[in-house]
């Protein structure tokens, strides 16, 4: 016969082994899988998406991005032959989510307007004046850091209104396939998520 103790021992072994294990599977599952697609294999929902949105553009290239049951396809593409590349990301159905001109291999938003349907065809409108991250105010910065530590800051806009200062900052948000939004007030108290 097995005494009560063994049991006991036995069983927190098992669980010790088996929980760090389910555990790391289940973070597997919600991982971030990036793979390449050839240009000319993208979905027609998504081309016809994204030549909608930029007429004008070529498509360089593209990776499918999943994470669990949620996926988007980030392009690369160019508004002229000489024009700077630039990433537009759409879901599997050519909806255009992110419309941020951010430079290939790199996370330092260019100084060009989003194109929003607010601004009418053909226009551009900006969320507010571009900041170069590094040079946001020390308690914006602190602010998201401290409130999103997993999270990648990719772009910052400086938004006057009526005298008051707030920043609309876009993060890589790690728990989304899409960009997170989030509203700082210049004395680093978030407003709006």
């Amino acid at each position: 016969m097995t005494s009560p103790r063994r049991v006991v021992v036995a069983l927190a072994l098992v669980a010790a082994v088996l929980l760090p294990a389910a555990a790391y599977a289940s973070q597997q599952k919600r991982a971030l899988e990036r793979q390449a697609v050839p240009v000319a294999q993208l979905p027609a929902a998504v081309t016809s998406g994204i030549q909608s949105a930029y007429p004008k553009a070529t498509l360089v290239d593209a990776f499918k991005i999943a994470r669990g049951a949620d996926s988007m396809y980030e392009v690369t593409i160019k508004e002229s032959p000489d024009g700077t590349p630039f990433l537009v990301m759409a879901t599997p159905d050519g909806k255009v989510r992110s419309l941020a001109r951010t430079p290939r291999g790199g996370k330092t938003p260019l100084r060009t307007p989003l194109k929003t349907p607010a601004a009418g065809a053909g226009k551009t409108a900006l969320p507010g004046e571009p900041v170069v991250l590094d040079q946001l105010p020390k308690a914006v910065a602190k602010a998201i850091k401290d409130a999103y530590p997993k999270d990648t800051l990719v772009q910052a806009f400086k938004i006057t209104t009526a005298g008051e200062i707030t920043y609309e900052l876009v993060l890589d948000d790690v728990s989304s396939v899409q960009p997170l939004r989030v509203l700082v007030s210049a004395d680093g108290k978030i407003q709006k998520r």
